[in-house]
């Protein structure tokens, strides 16, 4: 007799709770895989949303978008300069969309002792970001 059939005879002949047991341990098992699968197929959230960072060159006052190189939580171009595509020098800096929902204006990031400040609204990033949740819209 295999060593299947035999766990089957076993599994026959117990009681419900035997059932239970074997159902439950089956299940911890399947979800384990899927979410081990899941997370290292990369299709969870991480903190860059669709993986593309907004840049400005200083150089030839273009917009462009790169992704950020993949192995680490943050890259360490996020606080660097970067190289330009079109004039291809290294004076391409990381911008952010301001988060007061009535501006949604992209911009430099520039900190001063005073904080970091949206050209366009003149909105607080640190202040607006350390505010209480309920007072935010949500989108």
């Amino acid at each position: 007799m295999s060593i299947i059939q035999k766990t089957i005879d076993k599994l026959t002949t117990g009681n419900k709770m035997q059932y239970i047991l074997v159902g439950t341990l089956i299940l911890v098992i399947i979800l384990s895989l899927f979410s081990l699968f899941w997370a290292r197929s990369g299709k969870s959230q991480n903190q860059f949303g669709s993986g593309e960072l907004r840049y400005w060159c200083e150089e030839c006052k273009k917009e462009f978008t790169q992704k950020p190189k993949g192995g680490r939580r943050r890259p360490p171009d996020m606080m660097m300069s970067v190289i330009c595509p079109s004039c291809k020098k290294r004076t391409g800096e990381l911008m952010m969309q301001c988060p007061n929902p009535e501006c949604k204006e992209w911009f430099v990031r520039v900190i001063t002792p005073e904080g970091m400040f949206c050209p366009n609204c003149d909105t607080n990033v640190f202040e607006w970001q350390n505010e209480p949740r309920k007072r935010r819209k949500k989108k």
